[in-house]
């Protein structure tokens, strides 16, 4: 598949836009007719602009942006930000975007799963899903045995 990337100061201007969602769904989706109801494109439009400005804010607008990075286990990296640490060496940054509305706090990285309230139904349940570090890490794991 073909990898989706920009700048981040591009990007932030396809969010402004209300371009950048529907520009995403075509390179996942091909010519399938968009659905702005789906959870993936909604995620799109609701999380991505909130990264996006925190990054321009942050002086880091002209680092490249990797979006929907697809690894050969069939995962999907929600943003890897491309560039160089203080000392000029490769640095890259990975993010797992979640709009859950409830999530316990933890700095311990044995936690591998959490109970995301959903609704499902009519009815509030609680799912069990990998937590975000766990993915992260083994993002992080992957990269470093896959990409010198």
């Amino acid at each position: 598949m073909k990898t989706f990337y920009r700048t981040v100061e591009e990007l932030k201007k396809l969010s402004d836009d209300n371009k950048l969602a529907d520009l995403l769904w075509h390179h996942e989706h091909g010519m399938v007719k968009i659905d702005h109801s789906d959870s993936e494109c909604m995620s799109w439009k609701n999380s991505l602009p909130v990264l996006l400005n925190v990054l321009c804010n942050s002086g880091l607008s002209n680092l490249v942006m990797v979006l929907e990075y697809e690894t050969p286990l069939g995962a999907r990296i929600d943003a890897v930000l491309l560039g160089y640490n203080h000392k000029h060496g490769d640095q890259i940054m990975l993010f797992e975007l979640k709009k859950w509305s409830r999530i316990k706090s933890t700095n311990n990285l044995s936690v591998v799963q959490v109970s995301v309230g959903i609704n499902a139904q009519g009815k509030r349940i609680w799912d069990p899903r990998l937590h975000p570090l766990q993915q992260l890490l083994t993002y992080e794991k992957y990269l470093k045995q896959n990409h010198r």
